[in-house]
């Protein structure tokens, strides 16, 4: 008669490797605890950073996938806390997040923090220098893709709603943002504060240069053919009654002639 159980070198009891286990086995954490435990040396773990690279598939390769599926609700992050719970673990690092991980704003917040200090940002301002590379490098792949669209703005705002985020500001600008007439304006009232454009003799005074130490390269170049002129002339159409003029040219026409009339006392 076989019994249902195996012994490994060290002569450890591994029952799992028959692919089914006495009932109520997994309800022991002793056995949890075992069977990870074997399983990290099967893979050659040695720290705990070692077991971000575990996956589900791992699970099954090691008759683990019942352990897994029964109570785990097949997650290796939640296997994996369950056998080492002491350690600061990110669910971000291992190769899938858990499943519905990102649909909390906290979950999300708390990527956002830790992602903030790694790469070392401590004011607004310097969110600025992140790309989708950043999100991708550190587990973030996922959530910028599938809650974001890609657009390392969106998640800042969702992140940080109470920053008024200049999008042209960023490395890159999120795909079709300056086709939005709204956006276009918002950079030329943006650039008009920070040059102190008053009337429509500075905004005429505008050079590609201009744009370029702005943040407006992309918009010259990729909406205006990289003519500063076409730029002013839109915005200018858009906010004519609120600009002031540095010269007022003298009315035509019999109005003019009457204001004249009445000046020499006619």
């Amino acid at each position: 008669m076989v019994r249902n159980e195996m012994h490994s070198s060290k002569g450890e009891s591994t029952p799992w490797v028959f692919g089914r286990v006495p009932n109520g086995y997994w309800d022991k954490a002793e056995n949890r605890q075992k069977f990870c435990a074997w399983l990290g040396r099967e893979y050659g773990l040695q720290k705990p950073s070692d077991w971000y690279r575990i996956c589900q598939q791992d699970f099954r390769d090691k008759w683990g996938g019942g352990i897994l599926a029964n109570c785990y609700h097949d997650s290796p992050y939640a296997a994996i806390k369950d056998f080492n719970p002491d350690y600061d673990w990110k669910p971000w690092l291992f190769r899938r997040a858990p499943q519905r991980f990102w649909r909390k704003l906290a979950n999300r917040r708390l990527f956002m923090d830790w992602l903030g200090e790694k790469l070392e940002f401590s004011q607004n301002s310097d969110w600025y220098q992140i790309t989708k590379k950043d999100f991708y490098a550190h587990g973030g792949g996922g959530l910028l893709a599938n809650y974001y669209n890609d657009s390392p703005l969106a998640a800042l705002q969702d992140y940080r709603p109470r920053c008024a985020w200049k999008a042209w500001l960023f490395k890159s600008t999120p795909n079709g943002f300056w086709h939005v007439a709204e956006n276009r304006r918002a950079y030329m009232v943006w650039l008009g504060q920070r040059l102190k454009l008053r009337t429509p003799e500075d905004w005429h005074g505008l050079r590609v240069v201009d744009f370029r130490q702005n943040a407006g390269a992309g918009l010259l170049i990729g909406f205006y053919d990289s003519s500063p002129r076409r730029a002013v002339t839109e915005y200018l159409e858009g906010v004519a009654d609120s600009i002031p003029s540095k010269s007022v040219k003298p009315p035509r026409g019999r109005n003019a002639g009457d204001r004249s009339r009445r000046h020499r006392g006619e």
